[in-house]
């Protein structure tokens, strides 16, 4: 048995003032790019941000997965949580 195809988008992308070629995106070939802004994977494909954001739509990705902060955010959050509770509430604190 062989595994249907993966969803893929082809797009024609100018990469770096060169002619224009077709460039065939998937999920898994997106999937490196995640940790960067949208603009700059697109930057980086060598395509536009718009031609990058229509084949995400092809391919079923509704939002960019970049999320500015990352988990320094999440981690700082979730410390003033704990911390920063309510009088009325108990905390529980990790013990060392």
């Amino acid at each position: 048995m062989t595994s249907p195809p993966l969803p893929s988008c082809s797009v024609r992308a100018r990469i770096h003032h060169r002619p224009p070629v077709t460039v065939q995106l998937t999920l898994d070939s997106l999937s490196p790019y995640f940790h960067m802004r949208q603009e700059d994977a697109a930057y980086s494909l060598g395509m536009s941000l718009t031609s990058l954001k229509t084949c995400c739509r092809k391919l079923g990705l509704a939002r960019w997965p970049y999320m500015r902060g990352g988990t320094d955010r999440q981690a700082a959050s979730s410390e003033s949580d704990v911390s920063g509770g309510e009088e009325g509430s108990a905390s529980v604190l990790p013990s060392l």
